[in-house]
This record gives structure tokens, C-alpha cells and sequence, in this order.
């Protein structure tokens, strides 16, 4: 039994890993005993090692990128001069009402987004392909209908990780010299790779079902 993503302790993860506890235990000393194998790129051994302290390990390295982080309340440095910088956030910007704590509201965010989103194509020329993180449909609708109002000719894509948006898998692997903007839910950051992405833009929000004790949904 091979359990992938061992590191998304929700409760149906730590429910299956009892439950095959369990089922090993009983089949310890017959013909036919359960191998169980763990993996994640994001493993927390130690704890793991007391939930099943005769377990072996296995480590395959993988490949580091250095990633820089910037953040829309901080000079972006998306260009080189400052001033144009200030300039490329002023547009970010405009007509986007911030909270008292200079938040972005969920409605607006979208927006913002594919206008760095914009921003980045044309002054990180040299970059690849962006992509634009964001928490549902509702919200990658937005920010697309707001990326084609400002940039109707760049080519662009939606995954979603649904039937509908196998048009966009294709393109994850297309040609050197062609830009896409991919809008994606959470989906990217662990289902899929594409190959050309350079710059992410992330909402920083994500969409979590919850159960609400108080009324029962």
C-alpha cells in the first residue's frame, strides 16, 4: 500500500494511517502481511518514526530553486528604476480601496492580481511563463475577465484541475519564445508542474471546508 502526500495530516489521512496500522497488526505472522510505504516531499520523519518506530526510510533528493519573494506592500521591483517602479505600483493600484491595515478585500484581489500579473509581462521580458494563484473559480474569473480587459492579445490558460481545462495541461509544456498566464487554483502547487513558470503571483488566501459546530454545517 503506497499512501502519497503522507504530509496533509487531515482527518482522513490520519484516519487511513490507523486504520492501516490496524490491518497490518492483524496480518503480522501470515501469508499475506501489509507492506505499508509513506511518501512526501515534505516529510516530517521524526513523528512518523513514533507512529511506526520499525520503519525503515528512504530519501531521494531532490532538485532546490532559489526563489525571491516580494510583496505588494513593499517596493515590487518588477523594473530595475524606482521611480518606474512606484509608477508600475501606482497602476497596480488604481481604483483599489485598502482597509485600515492597508489590506486588499477578497473582491479586489483578483484584479490586482492579474494587473501584476500584466505588469510582470512586460517589463520581465527575459521571464517565463507567470502564474497566478487564487482561491476558487469565482475569483479566477475575475481576475481573467480583468487580465483580457488590459491585455486582450496575450494568450492565457485555466486549470482548475477539471475536465474542462485539459486545453491547459497541453500548454503547461509548449515552445521556447511563447508567454502564457496561467490562472490556477491551489491545484498547481501540488498536482501539476509547468515547465516555464518563473514568477508566481499568490493571493495569499485559500478556500478550506470547514464544519461549524454552532450550526451544524
Amino acid at each position: 500500500m503506497v499512501v502519497d502526500e503522507a504530509d496533509q495530516e487531515g482527518t482522513d489521512m490520519i484516519v487511513n494511517m490507523g486504520l492501516l496500522k490496524k490491518i497490518q497488526r492483524d496480518r503480522a505472522g501470515t501469508d499475506h502481511p501489509l507492506k505499508i510505504v509513506y511518501t512526501t516531499a515534505t516529510f516530517d520523519k521524526d513523528k512518523h518514526k513514533k507512529f511506526n518506530p520499525d520503519a525503515g526510510e528512504v530519501e531521494v533528493p531532490g532538485r532546490t530553486f532559489e526563489v525571491d519573494k516580494r510583496f505588494i506592500d513593499a517596493p515590487l521591483l518588477i523594473s530595475d528604476d524606482p521611480a518606474e517602479d512606484a509608477e508600475i505600483k501606482q497602476r497596480i493600484f488604481d481604483g483599489i480601496r485598502k482597509d485600515e491595515k492597508g489590506g486588499i478585500s477578497l473582491h479586489d484581489m483578483p484584479i490586482v492580481a492579474a494587473r501584476v500579473a500584466n505588469e510582470v509581462l512586460k517589463y520581465r521580458k527575459d521571464g517565463g511563463d507567470p502564474v497566478v494563484i487564487l482561491p476558487g473559480r469565482a475569483e479566477i474569473d475575475t481576475a481573467v475577465r480583468e487580465f483580457y480587459n488590459i491585455n486582450p492579445e496575450q494568450e492565457y490558460a485555466i486549470l482548475m484541475g477539471g475536465q474542462k481545462d485539459a486545453d491547459a495541461f497541453e500548454k503547461m509544456h509548449h515552445e521556447e519564445g511563447r508567454r502564457i498566464v496561467f490562472f490556477a487554483s491551489e491545484v498547481v502547487e501540488a498536482s501539476v508542474t509547468i515547465d516555464k513558470a518563473t514568477d508566481v503571483i499568490d493571493g495569499g488566501v485559500s478556500r478550506k471546508p470547514y464544519f461549524d459546530s454552532k450550526t451544524g454545517l
